[in-house]
């Protein structure tokens, strides 16, 4: 396919045609992602694209850093172009209708799922970053949406129990959990204005919450320093090696996607954007082929993006970066390989 420097053009260039010319996308180079008002401005046109232009006063957006605003944006990016390489052939027909969506043009469903939860995913670093300090409030999340979003070891029991590791164990909020209920709660005053009453994509709506309130929960290793605190909170399921049921494109696709999105994005970990021209990216069915070019410059850092995506291997479990020759029997994964 090319290296991630020419993705994102390709995605870059892409954005400014399909959004229509009455929103247009103030990015317009890949040096514009450390443009903070452009990525801001980008946000707001996005939401605005979906009528849902309200969402960017409630947003923490404003008490995000630069960088968290650029990994915001770069992971859409990201996310678009994983959608349009593997998770379109992977998603059933009815997907989008299951979710009460129109289901006329799975592009556009998808666009708007993607950018209500990708732009939502990280708002709440204004929590643990500690600029705001409150206990959370779960009274519009309910067991019963959970099941079919996200595997059945994010139970809302679990989640209430990683919150409260987080905040006595390790004095901090957990952003993905924040982030979700501001989220659901910025939303709930508007769920009947959207649509007529019955049309509301409510269920869209749940996937993107739970999706996001879950993908910052840490898997650990047995007899890692964190082992007893989870025995103590009960959540011996997150402590590796325990049984637990796989993450897969068929059954969680948007969890999947959003998982994958926030950790192949580079500008965490690559903020130098001429080291993005070191890495290529080569698709082949259902495997990614991660390696590095003879441009490599800074060989530790890309070694560092490296080792985050093996990393995945630890939670995210059908995929097997390790390997560095696996075949996909089932389009149930991406088997991520690194050369």
């Amino acid at each position: 396919m090319g290296t991630i420097y020419d993705i994102y053009n390709e995605q870059i260039n892409c954005l400014k045609n399909e959004f229509g010319e009455n929103t247009s996308s103030p990015i317009s180079s890949i040096e514009d992602l450390g443009n903070e008002d452009k990525c801001k401005k980008l946000i707001f046109n996005i939401l605005k694209v979906f009528r849902k232009e309200y969402l960017s006063s409630s947003v923490n957006i404003k008490q995000l850093r630069t960088d968290r605003i650029t990994h915001v944006v770069s992971c859409f990016f990201m996310g678009r172009w994983l959608y349009q390489t593997f998770f379109k052939d992977v998603l059933d027909d009815n997907y989008f209708q299951r979710l009460n969506m129109k289901g006329e043009n799975p592009d556009k469903d998808f666009d708007f799922l993607w950018a209500l939860t990708c732009l939502y995913h990280d708002a709440g670093y204004a929590y643990e970053n500690g600029n705001k300090c409150m206990l959370p409030d779960f009274s519009l999340i309910s067991e019963e949406h959970r099941s079919e979003y996200v595997p059945v070891i994010y139970s809302l029991a679990n989640i209430k129990c990683y919150e409260i590791l987080r905040r006595e164990n390790h004095a901090k909020l957990d952003h993905g959990i924040y982030g979700a209920l501001e989220l659901r709660k910025d939303l709930n005053g508007f769920l009947t204005k959207d649509l007529p009453p019955g049309r509301t994509p409510m269920k869209a709506y749940e996937c993107a919450v739970w999706s996001i309130m879950c993908h910052n929960i840490w898997f650990i290793e047995p007899k890692s320093a964190c082992e007893n605190c989870y025995k103590a909170k009960g959540l011996h399921e997150f402590i590796l090696q325990n049984a637990r049921e796989d993450v897969n494109i068929c059954d969680f696709p948007l969890f999947y996607l959003l998982s994958l999105a926030d950790n192949l994005e580079p500008s965490k970990t690559l903020p130098d954007y001429n080291n993005w021209e070191c890495i290529e990216f080569l698709p082949s069915n259902h495997s990614l082929t991660i390696q590095k070019n003879n441009k490599l410059d800074e060989s530790e850092k890309i070694d560092v993006y490296i080792k985050s995506i093996q990393d995945l291997d630890n939670w995210l479990i059908s995929i097997n970066p390790r390997k560095e020759e696996t075949k996909c029997e089932t389009p149930q994964e991406i088997v991520l390989t690194s050369i």
